[in-house]
């Protein structure tokens, strides 16, 4: 041992003169420390978001491009046309609710707007559902 060294040097003990002086980096070339992204969004405005992204799907071979809440809704009748009976209700409980039936010489709504109006009437019904099970 060094008679001018404070303490020993040795694995894991480097020479103080070589040691990382305060607010100096072990590794000055490397990656950036990665912060943390904060959301500046809701709940409710990431679902409207995530909801209204495109995306292709596909139907009988031929592709389409529509928003998710649109899929979303082609896949609910397609599983009611696959024979579960409690979706072919529901699917017609809400074809009904927005008046696909009535025989009323009215203006028919665009694809956007009834796939809107079955979107509120579906997530009324899912809201009604949530607090039923927070009562019981």
């Amino acid at each position: 041992m060094n008679s001018e060294r404070d303490y020993e040097v040795g694995k894991g003990k480097p020479p103080k003169a070589s040691q990382f002086k305060p607010g100096q980096s072990g590794n000055p070339a490397g990656a950036r420390r990665h912060k943390r992204r904060k959301s500046g969004f809701t709940l409710r405005e990431l679902a409207i978001a995530c909801a209204n992204e495109i995306m292709t799907i596909t139907i009988n071979g031929q592709k389409y491009k529509v928003t998710k809440k649109e899929a979303l809704f082609i896949s609910v009748f397609n599983d009611a046309l696959a024979g579960d009976p409690a979706h072919r209700l529901r699917a017609l409980r809400e074809l009904r609710e927005i008046g696909a039936f009535d025989p009323a010489p009215h203006q028919p709504l665009s694809r956007t707007a009834a796939i809107h109006k079955l979107v509120e009437r579906l997530a009324k019904e899912a809201e009604r559902e949530l607090e039923w099970t927070r009562q019981h």
